[in-house]
């Protein structure tokens, strides 16, 4: 069982770091699925974000988005593949 209090903070943490190059809302965006508990779908949306709006994310968003992953037990590769993709 996941703690949800733990990865709505370390969602909060991460979309503080991604300001900019994130703008506010873009930033909305991801706290809407964040707020209804679907963290999958905040993540997908926010490396989307990177990914379609061209933004490049700095070292620290990435590793922060490796391990929210890895803390879903999402597979990162793709995640990063997408990333640095973008860059």
């Amino acid at each position: 069982m996941r703690d949800f209090a733990d990865l709505e903070r370390r969602f909060t943490e991460l979309l503080e770091q991604s300001s900019p190059p994130l703008t506010h809302s873009e930033q909305r965006e991801v706290r809407h699925f964040v707020d209804h508990g679907e963290y999958g779908v905040a993540l997908e949306t926010l490396v989307d974000i990177f990914v379609e709006q061209a933004k490049v994310p700095t070292d620290t968003i990435v590793s922060a988005i490796v391990a929210l992953a890895n803390r879903m037990s999402m597979d990162t590769q793709p995640i990063l593949d997408r990333l640095t993709q973008s860059t």
